[in-house]
């Protein structure tokens, strides 16, 4: 069962006067808008074109010890590795560069702060050397 198929499952059964009813539908929104903005990225990845032989993973999860990541997808070269991420977002996005915060403003002028995309990259990066390194794996991009 997905995740966002468990939420759903979970609100059903809830009443609507539940004190983390509200809560549930956020992160229920949220990771339905997750799988759209993934659904989206695949499709517009049929465009791509390389003449360079390649593999793209969907849904990748990786795990070291207790360390694991989900990436939406990998990009995979003899020449490179390319983390693939999508974001469905909507509203007006705010990078503060001196502190890292990302923050999202909806069209009811409701601030939201959330993990700055940046950094999950900089993660992935890094797991991801890390990964390669321990399978004996050489892609120079993560270096």
């Amino acid at each position: 069962m997905s995740q966002a198929e468990a939420l759903a499952l979970l609100l059903t059964r809830l009443s609507p006067q539940h004190p983390q009813r509200q809560f549930l539908e956020q992160q229920l929104s949220w990771t339905n808008a997750g799988k759209r903005g993934e659904e989206r990225i695949k499709r517009k990845f049929n465009e791509f074109y390389t003449e360079e032989d390649f593999r793209v993973l969907w849904d990748v999860n990786l795990k070291i010890g207790t360390w694991s990541v989900q990436m939406d997808g990998l990009l995979l070269t003899e020449k490179g590795a390319i983390i693939i991420e999508s974001k469905n977002i909507s509203g007006q996005l705010h990078f503060d560069e001196k502190t890292g915060e990302f923050s999202r403003v909806n069209l009811a002028g409701e601030r939201t702060v959330m993990e700055n995309p940046k950094i999950q990259l900089r993660k992935h990066i890094r797991f991801l050397t890390h990964y390669f390194k321990m399978k004996k794996l050489i892609y120079p991009c993560l270096e």
